[in-house]
């Protein structure tokens, strides 16, 4: 998907567009929605894998769905509500030589946000450049589980409530009179999360952590103005 979001955004710029009939009233809706990823960073919708045997130690993130609505608040302005949610379940074989078992690992997510977009550019560009900014809330959960040697299972689970603002830009560009592609990414956020951790055998453990980020996460969306 990564490498196909590149190629799909240009083949859009060199396809010729079908521009509203003259003196048709623009849309004040839009609806879209596709895949989004992690390249840098931590973004705050970022779906976390566990790493290892400590589900608090997070080193990777898997793809999510995103849906938003979107409504015009003006001739360059639009409200936003976007959704983000995704899943993953997997087993990881121990390394050649490892006495560890098998270990199964889940992963759920689910993120809701409110943000104005504002297009910059001007009414016949070819390509409208946006800013985006939002607040953003969600929650990840993400488990462990490892057959113990005496018999039962050994299960960590990670649980992170989460609730920030980001700032990003969004390319569009129009397919149709009313079908477009998008691709977008957040640049900066900045978010507090609260964090509890249960352990088969060992007291829970709680924590919070705040933090600011430089991120990096393309979102490729087909979106649809009516």
């Amino acid at each position: 998907m990564r490498r196909l979001a590149a190629p799909l955004f240009l083949a859009a710029l060199l396809t010729p567009t079908l521009s509203l009939a003259e003196g048709a009233s623009p849309a004040e809706w839009s609806l879209g929605g596709g895949l989004s990823w992690t390249l840098v960073g931590n973004p705050i919708s970022a779906i976390l894998l566990p790493s290892g045997a400590y589900v608090t130690s997070i080193d990777a993130s898997i793809p999510s769905v995103n849906a938003s609505l979107e409504r015009r608040a003006g001739e360059r302005t639009w409200i936003v509500l976007g959704l983000a949610g995704g899943g993953d379940r997997r087993e990881m074989d121990p390394p050649s030589g490892s006495t560890y078992s098998p270990t199964d690992q889940t992963v759920t997510g689910a993120f809701a946000s409110v943000g104005v977009r504002r297009v910059l550019t001007p009414g016949d560009a070819p390509v409208d450049f946006s800013i985006v900014g939002a607040i953003e809330g969600g929650f990840v959960r993400a488990s462990e589980t490892t057959p113990s040697p005496a018999g039962g299972d050994l299960e960590e689970t990670y649980r992170s409530r989460l609730v920030g603002v980001s700032g990003g830009i969004a390319l569009d560009r129009t397919l149709t009179g009313s079908l477009s592609l998008r691709i977008a990414t957040p640049l900066v956020t900045a978010s507090y999360a609260s964090v509890s951790s249960t352990a088969t055998g060992q007291a829970d453990r709680n924590g919070s952590a705040l933090g600011a980020h430089v991120v990096l996460a393309p979102r490729l969306e087909l979106r649809i103005a009516f």
